[in-house]
Formats: structure tokens, sequence, C-alpha cells
């Protein structure tokens, strides 16, 4: 199905999130951190590169700062869209702005209504078309079900799913993202918080919102 057959969608939209950037007081310890939950992360200059188990994509950037910040996300749309979605965010509102530092110099960068640095390129798509299957649990009465730790295999991320970032107003910024990115809502409370998917996948959602008095990211979320 094509984008422009969907009713109530803009024309054209986003199909992944690409990468995110995040600034930490201390790079060894978040190091540490991500290899302990199961990301690869490699030092590249000044920077770490983090990627999960199922492909050398580098799902996140990370760079010193003196206190936590979330730099940018990147998103990937095809190239067929890229025009169109680039026409959508400026009809939506959006600032154009330059490259981040540690981003990549293509596609379009831009900010969101609170201030929030957006790069769209055209990009390989991320999202998967259908959920693993996951087998099943179920064993016999009187037969352990659970490894001991010691014979546990080892599991790591396989992929970002979704990212779910703070905002002063969420009605606002879904109807940007909708108008701009292609974007729909899945779920939503009020102006508490939204969930809003992509039309080229299966995930519930992609990008979610949560009410708050400032902008930034809550939390990443990882397929495993």
């Amino acid at each position: 199905m094509t984008s422009n057959k969907l009713v109530g969608w803009a024309k054209a939209g986003i199909h992944s999130l690409n990468h995110f950037a995040l600034g930490v007081a201390n790079l060894e310890e978040s190091a540490k951190f991500m290899r302990a939950f199961g990301l690869r992360v490699h030092e590249q200059g000044s920077e770490l590169h983090v990627r999960a188990s199922a492909s050398e994509h580098v799902w996140l950037k990370v760079v010193q700062r003196a206190k936590p910040s979330f730099e940018f996300l990147s998103v990937g749309c095809y190239a067929e869209d890229f025009d169109q979605i680039v026409k959508q965010c400026q009809d939506a509102g959006a600032v154009p702005a330059e490259p981040h530092a540690i981003g990549t110099s293509d596609g379009f960068w831009f900010r969101d209504p609170d201030g929030t640095l957006v790069q769209l390129r055209v990009a390989p798509k991320m999202m998967i078309d259908e959920k693993a299957e996951m087998p099943s649990g179920n064993v016999p009465a009187g037969i352990q079900g659970a490894a001991f730790r010691s014979q546990a295999r080892k599991v790591a991320p396989t992929r970002l799913a979704h990212m779910l970032l703070y905002t002063p107003e969420v009605r606002r910024s879904v109807r940007f993202y909708e108008d701009g990115l292609g974007v729909k809502v899945a779920d939503s409370s009020g102006d508490m918080v939204a969930f809003t998917y992509a039309r080229h996948g299966c995930d519930h959602h992609l990008i979610a919102f949560v009410k708050s008095t400032g902008r930034g990211m809550n939390h990443s979320s990882w397929d495993m």
C-alpha cells in the first residue's frame, strides 16, 4: 500500500528511527553501563558509537558534556519521500538548522516546536515488518523452567525500537510530527502522553511524547 492511499495521513512519512545522540558527564561510565546492557560500544575519537547485535548500524552517538543532554534525533525515510516530507515539515513550522557537530551533513536539519534538533535523511529502513515469534516457555509440572544463572545464555538488544521524548505541550508536538514527519497516533491520554507510529513497519509506536516542564529524552527502548 502506498502512503498516498492511507486515509488521514500526511502524503509521505518516515519509516524508521535512524539514530540519536546524547551528552554525558562521564564517557567511561556510560560505556561500562551500555556494555552491561548488551550493546557494543566503540570509541571514535572523542565520541562513543553504539551498535546493537543485529547489524553494524550505529544507533547512538555519545559525547562528553558538563551535564546530561539530548543532542539530536535522526529519522530515516525513502528517497522518493524525502522532498515531500521536507515540505511537510516546513509547512508545519520546522525551523531549518545547521547540522550537529557529530551528525552527518546530509538530509534536512531542523528544530521542532520545542527546539529539539532533528535530522531527516534518506536511509535504509531499520524498522522490522513483523515481530519475531516468541518460543513457548511452558514446561510440564515438576520440571525446572528457568535456567540456572551460570547456564543462561547471554542476550543483547538487536535494534532501537522507539523513543519517548519530553515536551511541554504533547498535543502541539503530536500535531507537528503528524503533519511534518507523517506519523500517526496509536494511543494517547489527553495532553499527558501520546504514542505515534510510522506507516512502514509493525511497531506499535516509534516516537512518543510525555508532558514535562521542558524538552529532552525520557527513554530509548530496544528490541531483545
